[in-house]
C-alpha cells in the first residue's frame, strides 16, 4: 500500500478548478457545441442526475435497490442522491451542461473516501427505505462486499454518463479527462474504475484513454441470479502529477 503523502482535499465540498474552463474551450473548439459548462451538482439536480447514474448502473440497480425493478431503483438513487456521505450523493458528483441543459455527469472520489463511505452508505439505506427494502439490499450485496474496486491511492470513478442526444460528440472522454485533473487535485497519480467484462465498447474506450485492466472479478452468485458476467477492474496512472 502506498502512502499519501499530500494534503487531502476537503472532500465534503466542491472545489472550482481553473482548468476546468480551459478544457471546456478545447472541448467545444473540436465539438461544434456552443456552450459546456461544468458545475458542482446541487440536491436539487437529483432527477436528472439518478437517470444518468442509472444508466450505468442498469441490471445490477434493480437487484441491488429495486427488488428486480426499475422504477423502485432510481426512487432509491433519487433519495440518495441528495444526502451527504453515500456513494451516490451530490457530493460527489460533477454536471456537464450543454446550452443550459444537463448532458453529462461524473461521480468520482478518491479511495480514502470511498473506504470512509461504508457505514454512512448503510445509514443512509435505513433513512431512505422500509426496514424490509433495506435488509434485502444488504442481502443481496453479500457476494460484493469482498470485492476490491479501488485502492487508498487510486482515485475512482463511481459513474460517467451522457444522455444519448449529445453523445458521440467527445463528451464522455471530456469528463474523463476530467477526472483525471480532479485526481491530480487530490495528489493522487492514478484513476480507477469497473466495468462490465461483456461491455467491450466501454472497455475498448477505456483501453483507448489508456486504462489497463489489472483485476476480473467474478461472482458467481449473481451470474447465477441476474446473468450478471462479472467486472473488470481497470486503472490508468497519470502523467504529470
Amino acid at each position: 500500500m502506498v502512502k499519501n503523502t499530500v494534503a487531502e482535499p476537503d472532500i465534503n465540498r466542491h472545489e472550482h478548478y481553473n482548468w476546468e474552463r480551459a478544457i471546456s474551450l478545447v472541448w467545444r473548439k473540436h465539438n461544434n457545441m456552443s456552450d459546456i459548462q461544468i458545475r458542482p451538482a446541487t440536491p436539487d439536480d437529483a432527477e436528472a442526475s439518478t437517470e444518468l447514474i442509472y444508466m450505468t448502473m442498469g441490471s445490477m440497480a434493480n437487484y441491488l435497490l429495486g427488488h428486480d425493478d426499475a422504477a423502485e431503483a432510481k426512487g432509491v438513487i433519487s433519495r440518495l442522491f441528495p444526502r451527504e456521505k453515500n456513494r451516490y450523493s451530490y457530493q460527489y458528483t460533477d454536471l456537464a451542461l450543454i446550452n443550459g441543459k444537463i448532458a453529462g455527469l461524473l461521480l468520482a472520489y478518491p479511495g480514502k473516501v470511498m473506504k470512509s463511505l461504508e457505514f454512512p452508505m448503510a445509514e443512509s439505506m435505513f433513512a431512505v427505505n422500509e426496514l424490509p427494502e433495506t435488509l434485502r439490499f444488504f442481502y443481496r450485496s453479500l457476494p460484493l462486499m469482498n470485492i476490491k474496486e479501488v485502492e487508498p491511492d487510486e482515485y475512482f470513478i463511481n459513474n460517467v454518463a451522457v444522455f444519448s442526444g449529445f453523445q458521440g460528440h467527445g463528451l464522455g472522454k471530456f469528463l474523463m479527462n476530467l477526472s483525471e485533473q480532479k485526481a491530480k487535485e487530490a495528489g493522487l497519480n492514478k484513476c480507477a474504475l469497473t466495468v462490465d467484462v461483456e461491455n467491450s465498447r466501454a472497455v475498448g474506450l477505456y483501453e483507448h484513454l489508456g486504462y489497463q485492466i489489472v483485476d476480473t472479478v467474478k461472482v458467481k452468485r449473481l451470474e447465477q441470479r441476474i446473468g450478471f458476467p462479472g467486472l473488470y477492474r481497470m486503472v490508468k496512472i497519470l502523467q504529470g502529477n
